[in-house]
C-alpha cells in the first residue's frame, strides 16, 4: 500500500502488525522476506505510534573501516558457529568465501 502511494517499486518498508500497535512485548518488524523478531522492537515502534518506515536509497554506501568491519563480521559469525550451531545456516559460509552449497570458494 505504501509503496502503490508513493509510486515507487524499488521502496523498501519495514512495518509491524497489530501485536506491534498492541504492544505485545514479542511484537516483530517485517521488512520483505526479513523479519526482527526478537526483543520486541515492533513493540517499541507501537509505543512511539510509527507503524511503518518507508526508504529508498540511490547512492552506494560506504563502509568507514572496511577491513575492520570485515573482521567483526568474521568474529561475529564465529562466535555465532561455536555458541549456538543450529542458527547458522549454510549461507553463513559466505563468509568463510564458499558458497552456499560448500562447494568451494566463490
Amino acid at each position: 500500500m505504501i509503496k502503490q502511494e508513493l509510486k515507487d517499486p524499488k521502496v523498501q518498508v519495514a512495518a509491524i502488525g497489530l501485536a506491534g500497535e498492541n504492544r505485545v512485548y514479542m511484537a516483530s518488524i517485517e521488512q520483505g522476506r526479513s523479519s526482527a523478531s526478537r526483543l520486541g522492537l515492533g513493540a517499541v515502534m507501537g509505543s512511539k505510534g510509527l507503524k511503518a518506515i518507508a526508504v529508498r536509497g540511490t547512492k552506494d554506501i560506504n563502509v568507514a573501516k572496511p577491513a575492520e568491519y570485515l573482521k567483526l563480521c568474521t568474529e561475529v559469525l564465529e562466535y555465532i558457529k561455536v555458541e549456538h550451531p543450529t542458527l547458522c545456516p549454510k549461507s553463513c559460509l559466505f563468509w568463510q568465501g564458499s558458497d552456499p552449497a560448500g562447494d568451494g570458494p566463490l
